[in-house]
């Protein structure tokens, strides 16, 4: 089984899908593309599948691939730091983007929600 695959299942179950079928529906990704990947069919996946995987999971497609871990931040500086960088690039966004960040985020919300009943 690819390690790739092995790493996107783990990510997922992390976030509260209970498969891979289950997060290819929710990202639009083929569940053949996986399926493909976890026989060794394939050895990895086409960027718009990794773009609609990240989303769902809220990971970068480096983070998916690398198994780079965000560091956590620790103290009010830090997340102050984050949070002024993170509104300089919203406020590059179109409205459009926006109301998808927005969207994105409440689906992730709703999963930490469900993972933690």
């Amino acid at each position: 089984m690819s390690e790739l695959y092995n790493r996107i299942e783990s990510l997922a179950k992390e976030r509260g899908y209970k498969n891979i079928s289950e997060l290819c529906a929710a990202s639009g990704a083929s569940r053949g593309s996986l399926t493909d990947l976890k026989k060794g069919r394939k050895q990895t996946l086409s960027t718009p599948t990794f773009e609609k995987l990240s989303s769902a999971l809220g990971l970068t497609i480096n983070e998916i691939i690398n198994d780079k871990k965000t560091p956590a931040i620790e103290s009010d500086d830090e997340r102050s730091i984050f949070l002024s960088s993170l509104m300089k690039k919203l406020g590059q966004l179109d409205l459009s983007d926006l109301d998808h960040f927005d969207v994105q985020a409440d689906e992730i919300l709703k999963r930490r929600q469900d993972v933690k009943e």
